[in-house]
């Protein structure tokens, strides 16, 4: 875009912005990859792409599951980041590396399905 003086230059005005932030909520966020959808998983729960660990982000809440391993077992903890600058935990496992860790992914997805439904006709 071009810029010939402040009368030339595009504007948002403050009605705009304002309008536009109602909308949004504190807990809403969006997936910084976009996610990817998995059949295991509820339908809005996605994959997300890290290099050190395993992320599963909720795709209409700020929730979150991670995946650490261990030596010899798992540990899955389901967050919250919201506006705190570390991570808030909701609830956690700690499973050996022989149990099904996708069944506890899929469960902790469903508790944070529960603590917040998602608003209606979205999933």
């Amino acid at each position: 875009m071009e810029y010939d003086g402040a009368a030339a230059c595009w504007h948002l005005p403050g009605e705009e912005i304002d309008a536009a932030m109602a909308t949004l909520t504190d807990d809403v966020v969006a997936l910084a990859d976009g996610g990817r959808s998995s059949p295991t998983l509820p339908e809005n729960w996605r994959a997300v792409s890290r290099p050190d660990r395993s992320v599963f982000q909720r795709a209409d809440r700020d929730h979150y599951i991670v995946l650490g391993d261990g030596s010899d077992e798992w540990l899955v903890v389901l967050c919250s980041q919201g506006d705190r600058a570390y991570p808030a935990p909701l609830a956690h496992r700690t499973v050996a590396e022989e149990v099904d860790v996708e069944r506890v992914i899929r469960e902790l997805a469903e508790e944070s399905n529960d603590l917040i439904e998602s608003p209606e006709g979205e999933h």
